[in-house]
């Protein structure tokens, strides 16, 4: 910008720039963003949770954390484009919240270990044990059988449909009573919404505030497994074919869940089927 001149026609036009402190002001935004929008950062995490109204003798600050689109959670790997900083950021900030979130942290942990980061490992199993906080061990596990023995394949892209079926798939946390970590596995029908094929979160909000009967969901429920029930948020089933794989996923995971819970309906028809059946012997 250019200045007034003064009285003596000799002075030379001054030039002055524009104010330094509004550059500053702008990096410390351009900075103040990245860091916000940093995966696995605090920001990150509040930008998915929704507190819910929860049942009355459910535990206090339960947290329903939404499906985050930085995560693949329908496939083998959720978290395989995560740098190993962002996998130990996301379990650190994770774990430390007022409800932990033990589902990413515990898929930041298995990523870690298939890349053999082995001091990222060791500090994430820190964090856990520190917060005494157990891993969701045979969460990958099962995520490998559902996917082998059901056939599960990728992900197809949504097509709109009047009604929705779908699998959900809840964390259900008994350690105080040393049993461990268990699952309820449930099944619905809703109506079509504008952004997803069926909203998995309607109805997990529906059990911790005591809206759907299911006892062990409304006492003991933790969270929603997004990394397997993503598997089954798919509008080609019909109501029949849902109910028999849900069935089917309830049968697998019990051999290697301490507890199951959810009905298991159309086990006569699984019983024809000689892998379900030899499985369905062993249980009894």
């Amino acid at each position: 910008m250019v200045t007034q001149r003064t009285a003596n026609p000799w002075t030379p036009v001054r030039f002055r720039s524009s104010p330094p402190k509004k550059v500053v002001k702008e990096k410390d935004l351009l900075i103040y963003n990245l860091t916000k929008n940093l995966k696995g950062s605090n920001d990150w995490f509040l930008g998915i949770e929704e507190q819910v109204k929860n049942y009355a003798l459910s535990p206090l600050h339960r947290t329903l954390r939404k499906k985050s689109m930085d995560v693949h959670y329908s496939a083998p790997r959720p978290l395989y484009g995560w740098k190993s900083e962002e996998l130990i950021r996301l379990a650190t900030n994770g774990l430390k919240r007022p409800w932990p979130s033990i589902e990413l942290s515990s898929l930041a942990l298995i990523e870690l270990i298939k890349r053999h980061r082995t001091l990222d490992i060791e500090s994430v199993k820190s964090i856990f044990q520190s917060k005494n906080i157990i891993p969701i061990i045979w969460l990958d596990s099962l995520n490998s059988i559902l996917r082998k023995e059901l056939n599960i394949a990728s992900t197809k892209s949504y097509k709109a449909k009047k009604k929705s079926n779908s699998i959900y798939i809840i964390l259900i946390d008994f350690k105080k009573t040393n049993q461990g970590y268990g699952l309820y596995i449930g099944s619905t029908s809703a109506k079509n919404n504008a952004e997803n094929s069926f909203n998995q979160e309607q109805v997990v909000t529906e059990h911790f505030s005591g809206l759907k009967d299911n006892f062990e969901c409304k006492k003991f429920g933790i969270e929603p497994l997004w990394s397997l029930s993503s598997m089954f948020d798919n509008t080609d089933y019909t109501k029949k074919q849902l109910l028999i794989i849900k069935s089917k996923i309830h049968t697998l995971a019990k051999t290697i869940v301490p507890n199951v819970f959810g009905e298991r309906p159309y086990l006569d028809i699984l019983r024809y089927d000689e892998k379900f059946s030899n499985l369905l012997k062993i249980e009894n």
